[in-house]
């Protein structure tokens, strides 16, 4: 009779996976930019998402309402990053 052992498990891949974790963590995210020079000349509706931290539908909004120019591609809805610094200045509370 014989008799099949099992394979030994890998302690690699889990030692490998909890370094690329704790590596990941160090990492900050890319995402994340912090001066309207490291977003693009045109933005699109995410962009703008990220900059004035507001959901998707009131970007949507905002573009529609006319308060700033737009560039319109087939379906893609541009905005220039220094037309949207001008309404931001003259949009904010004083």
């Amino acid at each position: 009779m014989a008799v099949k052992l099992k394979p030994p498990k890998k302690k690699h891949k889990v030692e490998q996976n909890a370094k690329h974790t704790a590596e990941n963590k160090a990492k900050p995210k890319l995402n994340r930019r912090r001066n309207f020079e490291d977003y693009p000349v045109m933005l699109d509706a995410s962009n703008i998402q990220a900059i004035l931290r507001i959901s998707r539908a009131n970007v949507y909004k905002l573009i529609n309402s006319g308060a700033f120019p737009t560039l319109n591609i087939g379906k893609r809805i541009l905005v220039e990053r220094d037309d949207l610094v001008s309404w931001i200045r003259a949009n904010k509370a004083n």
